[in-house]
């Protein structure tokens, strides 16, 4: 009798950790699942509220997912403005983000003081595509620095630029 009761006892037992261990799994998996559903649900809401618009290919190279590189060759060739030359010019949406950098050589005889300046993105017909907001800083004739701005609109498409 007596080992009939201790292996009725240790069935219960081992059923018992059964369930546990079975329970346990589960609530394992359900979390998984949830948090990549949680996952999915925030990447499509970025995606919802990104000003970037992917499927606008104009004047552009798509590098990989969700990054845009403007290749308009208005856009980036060498320009000049106020004795500067402006070189190595990148347009880039990527994040939700679209950023305009250039390097700046003052080649002048004079330095070149600080000043707020208006990036204006023209489209291939000439008209205002855009207006960006930088800062250009102060530059010592003969050497460089950069710009650098962004923005939340996409304007990578833009076919060319000026600076005012």
């Amino acid at each position: 009798m007596k080992k009939k009761s201790i292996s009725l006892i240790a069935i219960i037992l081992i059923m018992i950790v059964i369930v546990i261990i079975v329970a346990v799994c589960l609530k394992i998996r359900t979390k998984a699942e949830e948090s990549q559903e949680e996952n999915v649900a925030q990447e499509e809401e970025q995606e919802e509220y990104s000003l970037i618009d992917m499927e606008n290919t104009e004047n552009v190279e798509i590098l990989e997912e969700n990054v845009k590189e403007n290749n308009s060759k208005a856009l980036l060739e060498e320009k000049t403005l106020l004795g500067m030359r402006i070189f190595n010019i990148r347009l880039v949406a990527e994040n939700g983000m679209t950023t305009f950098t250039a390097d700046v050589e003052n080649t002048s005889e004079t330095d070149f003081s600080e000043r707020m300046i208006e990036i204006v993105f023209k489209n291939q017909d000439g008209s205002e595509y855009a207006r960006l907001p930088g800062y250009l800083p102060d530059i010592k004739s003969g050497e460089s620095n950069q710009i650098d701005a962004s923005t939340t609109a996409d304007m990578s498409n833009a076919y060319d630029f000026i600076i005012e």
